[in-house]
């Protein structure tokens, strides 16, 4: 899948789930940095009339809670369970993400636009970006951030993660590494490291 970047440079931000990218994302600067969450924009589809016919013919009426609406939690089990089941699901929001991110990239004055995705390897999106950046913590770390998140047992928590590429896949297949295991004031300093290494990229567009 392609997209229009409008003349922007765009780098992907990644990590396994509950790795803290969000947080490192609001570190980059918001002057230069325009800011996207691919997984909040997609989110906001899901009540959209033509997603939910899209997913109700997909997945069954077994995805819908009793005011017809998408069960998220249900949703996202069936879809961490099965990776053909992960792919329609991507086949079905992500046109509507794309055409989101366009729209935004289309009306901003920043040079840089650093999308967050926490499959983008996964969905073999590395290609649409300058440069990716992964973000990484423990395992134990992580599981214990999307329990307390989610609000889900250990079980569930640790099957999600494991259903994702592996960590040390992601890391080799990255520009650049960030290490969120020592705190905020660490994950900051790296973000800033990265953040004037990739402002160099102005002088060779």
């Amino acid at each position: 899948m392609k997209i229009n970047d409008y003349g922007k440079i765009l780098i992907g931000l990644t990590g396994n789930i509950a790795s803290g990218k969000s947080i490192a994302m609001r570190f980059f600067d918001d002057e230069y940095f325009l800011k996207i969450d691919s997984d909040e924009v997609a989110s906001g589809h899901l009540e959209d009339r033509e997603v939910v016919e899209s997913l109700k013919n997909s997945f069954g009426d077994e995805i819908l809670d009793s005011s017809n609406k998408i069960d998220r939690k249900r949703l996202s089990r069936i879809a961490f369970s099965d990776r053909g089941v992960m792919k329609t699901l991507e086949g079905i929001i992500h046109p509507f993400v794309f055409a989101d991110i366009e729209e935004m990239l289309k009306n901003t004055n920043k040079r840089f636009a650093i999308i967050e995705s926490a499959i983008l390897f996964e969905s073999g999106l590395q290609g649409l970006f300058k440069r990716v950046i992964t973000v990484f913590a423990p395992k134990e770390a992580r599981i214990k951030r999307l329990m307390e998140r989610a609000g889900i047992e250990y079980e569930e928590a640790a099957r999600k993660i494991d259903f994702q590429m592996g960590e040390f896949l992601k890391i080799s297949k990255s520009d650049y590494v960030i290490d969120n295991s020592m705190g905020l004031v660490w994950l900051r300093v790296q973000v800033k490291r990265v953040e004037e290494d990739i402002m160099r990229l102005i002088y060779l567009n």
